[in-house]
């Protein structure tokens, strides 16, 4: 993986100023591209149509922004490339007591032959996938979702498949869940908290506070 893009609708100055921080780009040699919805959102799928310049030919892998989730990503584009695939989503088992998610039906190939109702427990899309550029141009022009512009007409087409890996997944989708998803990363990851010091410093047990 050689570049990298970050979409920005709310705070997107805020985001801007976090990526490019050089501090940040010195420690991870991240160089982002920022793409600005700030006036727009285009919504999942959208925010590709408005990449497909910047992707050009290039295989690309996407990680949503609501969830926290570290694939094999090396093993999932072999497996992706084997398959045929024009888009690959990782999947993982789940069982929760707290939220439904929608589950994916797929055959002993990995290819996908339903999206299912809500659950609390079975096979999720862990919003990690990989997808061929060339079926960007599927996508109409400005706001549009993943799920009825690609998913649906690739599993008709038989060519969206799922690799399954079951993970450790963080849902980062509300204020409550994304401030515990940093503390068991900081406990789980040292790379984390390694980044996380460069620009806060903790001035008692999970009390931080911005570095002056």
């Amino acid at each position: 993986i050689r570049d990298f893009a970050v979409n920005a609708g709310h705070a997107s100055e805020t985001i801007r100023q976090a990526v490019l921080d050089e501090q940040m780009v010195a420690a991870t040699g991240i160089h982002f591209h920022v793409s600005d919805e700030s006036e727009e959102i285009l919504g999942s799928s959208g925010a590709l149509w408005k990449l497909k310049d910047w992707i050009g030919k290039s295989t690309l892998l996407v990680s949503n922004g609501d969830t926290i989730s570290f694939p094999a990503w090396k093993k999932m584009v072999e497996f992706h490339r084997k398959s045929g695939a024009k888009l690959t989503v990782h999947v993982r088992s789940f069982s929760s007591e707290n939220e439904k998610y929608r589950t994916i039906g797929f055959d002993d190939s990995g290819r996908v032959h339903t999206l299912g109702e809500k659950s609390d427990t079975g096979v999720l899309f862990s919003g990690n996938y990989i997808i061929e550029p060339d079926i960007l141009s599927l996508l109409p022009k400005g706001v549009s979702e993943l799920v009825p512009t690609l998913f649906e007409p690739l599993i008709r087409q038989g060519l969206l498949f799922a690799y399954r890996e079951d993970v450790a997944w963080y849902d980062t989708g509300n204020v409550q869940s994304f401030a515990q998803a940093q503390f068991e990363l900081m406990d789980s990851i040292p790379q984390a908290r390694e980044l996380i010091e460069l620009k806060m410093k903790e001035i008692e047990d999970d009390v931080w506070i911005p570095k002056q």
